[in-house]
């Protein structure tokens, strides 16, 4: 699947422009998104932090995958990585309500038509940025430092380098495995487990050979828009109280895309 977004652009293919997470909007141009404006930086900071160097088309319900004008071929691939990934969403909600001692059907009720993305992000070589774009700013990451915003995140990304995660204070790089997927637990899956699942801070840096172009492709999920999400019960204790508020899932999504805009 290796579309060359820089070159579609200019094309009459995106008729429509906006940030990842709007639910009308189909294509997200390079130099719109910053993800790091989600991780609790106060305002004064957030006005410093420079758009992502990362561009993407993304496809959720509501938006028609038949509908968007992309090659036959593509449309299908995505139709079928979708129900794919539903798969893997059953299994990873099964065993994660197993692994909390908790009925192997627990978060069923809560999936029925699940909010659910499918983003494929193209970050293009430097080279490509420098003659195709207005952009004079390149940070020290492609894709700035940030927690996933739902429930769990599959991600398959390719052999160029890139994905690192904050662990004990330190950036370490998530190795590439042939035919694997990393998942994430996003924000959500922190509070609905009252922290037991962390959501954990990751990014996408600039490694030093940075003119290869790079593309992921990433499945966030999420339970039911209309969801309230609670911390469960069994999982609050004198030692570990309840730590969150209830909050419907929507909400809780539209708060963290309103702030990464």
């Amino acid at each position: 699947m290796t579309v060359s977004y820089l070159d579609l652009k200019s094309t009459s293919l995106w008729d429509e422009r906006g940030y990842s997470g709007s639910l009308s909007r189909d294509y997200t141009p390079m130099g719109l998104e910053s993800v790091s404006k989600t991780t609790g930086t106060d305002e004064e900071n957030r006005v410093n932090i420079k758009p992502d160097l990362v561009e993407s088309i993304v496809f959720r319900k509501g938006s028609s995958i038949k509908h968007i004008n992309l090659p036959n071929d593509i449309l299908i691939l995505c139709e079928k990585y979708w129900v794919d990934m539903l798969k893997i969403l059953t299994l990873l909600m099964e065993v994660s309500a197993l692994s909390l001692n908790l009925e192997e059907n627990f978060f069923k009720s809560f999936f029925k038509n699940p909010s659910c993305s499918l983003r494929l992000a193209f970050y293009p070589k430097i080279e490509k940025i420098k003659e195709g774009t207005e952009i004079d700013y390149f940070p020290q990451t492609r894709y700035g430092a940030h927690t996933d915003y739902t429930g769990f995140t599959i991600l398959r990304q390719d052999e160029n380098p890139g994905l690192e995660v904050l662990i004990n204070n330190q950036w370490i790089p998530v190795p590439y495995i042939p035919d694997s997927y990393v998942i994430n637990s996003g924000d959500l899956i922190q509070r609905w487990t009252n922290d037991v699942f962390k959501s954990n801070l990751h990014r996408v840096s600039k490694p030093k050979d940075a003119n290869k172009d790079r593309l992921s492709i990433v499945f966030f999920t999420g339970p039911d828009d209309d969801s309230i999400i609670i911390p469960i019960d069994s999982l609050c204790t004198i030692e570990n109280p309840s730590k969150y508020p209830p909050i419907s899932a929507f909400d809780h999504l539209m708060h963290k895309l309103n702030v990464s805009n």
